[in-house]
């Protein structure tokens, strides 16, 4: 079957349903998945948000991103062991803006 009969509305509707990283991975099939995946990312904005240990930040909102983060707000009780927040860090998108308080 041509992945490319099938109406773009439809395939947008399904798209839609992919977490990030699915969407990440789906955009790597066909220019149609990619262009498809940009304009519904930029479509729908979000805010997702957790209260966790920062070991598992970044696995308990991974799931819930619909679209690569752009900006992320971290809030800190206290002083945080500066290997898991670098850690945290590096596993973001290069492009985000990160803000700390």
């Amino acid at each position: 079957m041509n992945i490319h009969l099938i109406d773009p509305d439809v395939l947008w509707a399904c798209l839609s349903h992919l977490n990030a990283r699915q969407q990440g991975a789906a955009a790597c099939v066909c220019k149609l998945f990619t262009v498809l995946i940009s304009e519904l990312q930029m479509e729908r904005p979000f805010l997702v948000g957790t209260v966790s240990r920062i070991e598992n930040v970044f696995a308990m909102l991974e799931p819930k991103l619909k679209a690569p983060p752009t900006i992320g707000l971290f809030f800190a009780t206290g002083r945080l062991p500066s290997d898991k927040l670098n850690q945290l860090v590096c596993s973001l998108p290069p492009a985000l803006h990160l803000i700390n308080s």
